[in-house]
């Protein structure tokens, strides 16, 4: 199962728009149940400087269009996340693509290999099971 919007929808609802956190749970656990993913990636970064990369790769979305306090409330509720579930690996994305690509490396083949990676996310990498 996909859960690439969990963890951005806390963020982004109950950071950048400060709406209640137990309403966000509360929708979380109606949907989702006990359902978590195995491992998530969060790619940090500062928020000025993803909104520098932002604007030079051109046209900027609705939601890039926000005011830096909205992205720096966000990343705030990223780095709460993150330092709570122990699925989480945060990436330190301010660094070159090459150095962030061997970050998420080591973050999967550390999963791999400690077991925490279920029998459908190591199919889902292509690994033998």
């Amino acid at each position: 199962m996909n859960f690439e919007r969990l963890l951005s929808s806390r963020a982004y609802q109950g950071g950048g728009r400060q709406l209640d956190e137990n309403l966000i749970n509360s929708i979380r656990q109606v949907v989702l149940g006990n359902l978590t993913p195995d491992l998530t990636l969060y790619l940090d970064i500062d928020p000025a400087i993803g909104l520098q990369r932002a604007q030079a790769r051109g046209e900027l979305d609705r939601i890039e269009l926000e005011q830096l306090a909205f992205f720096q409330r966000t990343r705030a509720k990223y780095q709460q996340i993150a330092a709570t579930e122990a699925n989480i690996v945060t990436i330190d994305a301010s660094q070159s693509m090459e150095q962030v690509q061997q970050q998420i490396l080591n973050a999967l083949q550390q999963a791999y290999q400690s077991g925490s990676l279920s029998r459908d996310a190591k199919a889902d990498l292509g690994t033998d099971v």
